[in-house]
């Protein structure tokens, strides 16, 4: 059993899997608020209003329950939309050996993520750069996205583009369940972000 799904502390975990490793190089690279001041200058002007692309971390205390809820493990495919410095998909990736892809606009963040992946040897985990609609999502069984600031467009997009995942395949998202005939809930608990508690509500497709 992976140590992600034992009796371990979230401490433990962290570091029996080294993942202050991670950490220590994405402190030299955003430290000092480095990494919202990136996001507010990199974003993108596009059809999408500015609010959708909010720039947050979730811990890793809430990462580690996220890939509990969906039974995550080295057979699965992990897809992080908005991945920001990618920290979530370099810590699953790194824990479990699962395949991680994150889609990200913010092309500075893309760049140092593949670099860290890279340094750690985590040849399963990759970043792309790219509006996160634009990307097939059909491979995933796992899909994670901060939704906390989505518009009601937005969210309606992203219910429809769920519909290309395989049936089984689970879907979370922060603040907003989705609502989609082809989507069932499975579970909702409120976890610990950057900002704040937050509801997080992982679905599956039927």
């Amino acid at each position: 059993m992976p140590d992600l799904h034992s009796g371990l502390s979230d401490a433990r975990v962290y570091l029996r899997n080294q993942l202050w490793r991670i950490d220590l190089q994405l402190f030299k690279s955003y430290s000092l608020g480095r990494a919202g001041r990136m996001a507010i200058g990199n974003r993108p002007r596009d059809s999408h209003t500015p609010i959708d692309f909010t720039y947050g971390e979730t811990h890793w205390g809430s990462m580690r329950r996220i890939l509990q809820l969906t039974e995550a493990r080295g057979s699965s495919r992990l897809m992080e939309l908005g991945s920001g410095t990618g920290r979530l998909a370099l810590f699953a990736s790194k824990c479990i050996g699962l395949h991680a892809h994150g889609v990200e606009m913010i092309a500075p963040f893309v760049t140092r993520a593949n670099e860290i992946a890279n340094d750690m040897s985590l040849d399963r985990c990759h970043f792309e750069q790219g509006n996160i609609f634009d990307h097939s999502w059909a491979a995933a069984s796992i899909l994670y996205i901060v939704a906390t600031t989505f518009g009601e467009e937005t969210l309606r997009e992203l219910g429809k583009k769920c519909l290309e995942l395989s049936p089984g395949a689970r879907i979370v998202v922060t603040s907003h369940s989705l609502a989609c005939p082809g989507l069932a809930l499975e579970t909702m608990e409120v976890l610990d972000f950057s900002w704040g508690p937050t509801a997080v509500f992982v679905l599956r497709r039927n």
